[in-house]
């Protein structure tokens, strides 16, 4: 995917901004600071490639912690001037401050933080909804019962024992799936659809 002068502009501010909280708040462990851009601005961007055939839609993020995939998709989504909205929940309070100073530090108009737990958050129908290290997939679908569209799409990152984790989820959900493997690393992008209790 090629990224654009200004979107690029604005991916390294939001690097250089995830480093200088970094110093006080641990948003990444030490090990993962030298290959920030390949280790998660990559993948995050990859995920867009299945967000941005869409418009006029609702991304919502679950524990968005640093800000993936949902700030680096936001900020390309606004380059490329889609009408898709974001919302990052993330219910620790210092993590929730970092992602509020970077929209505002980025000038972004098409995302938001709430910093709560998710279950506390209502009147929300989420058309797509991503995730990153937060929680195994059969959570993920309990939690987003009240939040589904008939056609809502999970788009999670995950890490290699995602087999056990389909297979678990499938002891209480139907849902169609692939996967996509990880530009870097052995993790994938788990793609779902038609999620439904069994």
């Amino acid at each position: 995917m090629i990224i654009s002068d200004p979107a690029k502009e604005r991916l390294e501010r939001y690097c250089a901004n995830i480093l200088k909280w970094n110093k006080t708040h641990n948003l990444i462990s030490s090990s993962q600071k030298n290959d920030l851009w390949e280790r998660h601005i990559i993948d995050s961007i990859r995920i867009y490639e299945y967000i941005s055939e869409y418009n006029d839609i609702l991304v919502v993020d679950y524990g968005s912690g640093a800000g993936f995939p949902a700030l680096p998709c936001a900020i390309i989504a606004e380059n490329d001037k889609k009408n898709i909205r974001f919302l990052m929940i993330e219910s620790v309070n210092k993590k929730a401050s970092f992602l509020s100073d970077t929209i505002r530090t980025l000038g972004l108009n098409n995302i938001e933080v709430k910093c709560d737990r998710i279950e506390n958050i209502k009147d929300i129908e989420a058309d797509i909804i991503t995730a990153r290290a937060f929680a195994k997939i059969d959570d993920i679908f309990s939690i987003s019962e009240d939040y589904l569209k008939t056609n809502t799409r999970f788009l999670l990152l995950k890490g290699r024992n995602i087999q056990q984790e389909i297979a678990r989820a499938q002891e209480k959900f139907t849902f169609d799936y692939k996967l996509v493997n990880s530009i870097n690393g052995d993790g994938f992008i788990f793609i779902a659809e038609n999620v439904k209790n069994t």
